[in-house]
């Protein structure tokens, strides 16, 4: 979408919204490194190391079978996204930002906050 004057804004503004919406990140590729350690690759050209250590080892009830080295190595890019499950189980949505607060998809079932 270009401007008035020709020009592509960096970002997006919605129709009858003042808000500013940066366009999105996404995850493109990422290795397994070792332990709970993956390389991951984001659509801006961003590399990061992240280990999931901490933020797997909290994962508890239905979600603890993902604290298993095989399990936790299972994951897929789906829509831009880290997620382990079929039914997107685990995703972590600040990824970029390198925060792992719990997991959006335990929050979401235990019916308690998560950080944004």
């Amino acid at each position: 979408m270009e401007s008035r004057d020709g020009t592509r804004p960096k970002t997006r503004v919605r129709k009858g919204n003042a808000k500013t919406i940066k366009p999105s990140l996404s995850v493109k590729k990422a290795e397994f490194i070792g332990g709970y350690q993956l390389n991951i690759y984001f659509s801006d050209g961003t590399q990061r190391l992240i280990d999931f250590t901490n933020a797997f080892n909290q994962l508890a009830g239905y979600y603890a079978q993902y604290r298993q080295p095989e399990r936790f190595q299972r994951f897929t890019i789906e829509n831009g996204n880290m997620v382990w499950g079929k039914d997107w189980d685990v995703i972590y949505p600040d990824l970029y930002q390198g925060r792992l607060g719990r997991a959006r998809s335990e929050c979401i079932h235990n019916q308690i906050d998560c950080p944004s």
